[in-house]
């Protein structure tokens, strides 16, 4: 991997950090109801992307990632 790539990998999961901490602050300032679901259902989503950017930058495959392994 050469230092743009990885500078790239980085980049992702920061901007993902950083989608998490607006939306976890958004979350918190929301009532309860529908709105704040959906929000919470999209927090979710964000944690997945962030767990699996970072489990690709420590080395795992994709078969590894989808839950297939070749």
């Amino acid at each position: 991997m050469n230092n743009f790539e990885e500078v790239r990998e980085n980049e992702a999961v920061i901007v993902l950090m950083h989608a998490e901490a607006v939306l976890m602050k958004r979350i918190r300032d929301m009532k309860d109801g529908k709105p704040k679901y959906a929000a919470s259902e999209r927090m979710q989503e964000l944690r997945s992307a962030l767990k699996l950017v970072k489990a690709y930058d420590d080395g795992a495959s994709i078969g590894e990632l989808s839950g297939q392994e070749y």
